[in-house]
């Protein structure tokens, strides 16, 4: 019940999703889960296929107590499961660099040019 009422406390805040864990889970489990759930979400995935995808690779490379149920099942996806939409953000970086390199080569050309208006040929 406790889960319930923090999966409902987060959606009435406006989450439209929540990834969460119905019991403790180990550490090491969960971390492989969520790199695998996260780069499927890149990959444009529903998030449930997402973590359905995420928890059959787990399985796949692990044996032994680590696949059992205990280690895996627990987390699940509750509300909106549609894909993420991601979009490419312009590094700041690279607009910065490109307006520095831009104002160089401005400043190489005019300093060329009223040298060659002064009659002296600068190579």
């Amino acid at each position: 019940e406790g889960m319930i009422s923090l999966a409902h406390a987060f959606n009435y805040a406006g989450s439209e999703s929540i990834l969460t864990g119905l019991w403790k889970i180990d550490e090491q489990a969960s971390t492989l889960i969520l790199e695998d759930f996260y780069n499927n979400l890149v990959k444009g995935l529903s998030k449930d296929e997402a973590l359905r995808q995420a928890k059959l690779s787990y399985l796949r490379n692990h044996d032994g107590r680590m696949i059992a149920p205990p280690y895996w099942a627990g987390l699940i996806i509750m509300g909106d499961v549609s894909p993420i939409v991601l979009k490419q953000k312009t590094s700041a970086w690279i607009i910065i660099f490109s307006g520095i390199a831009l104002l160089f080569v401005a400043g190489i050309i005019i300093f060329r040019i009223r040298k060659m208006k002064r009659g002296k040929v600068v190579l």
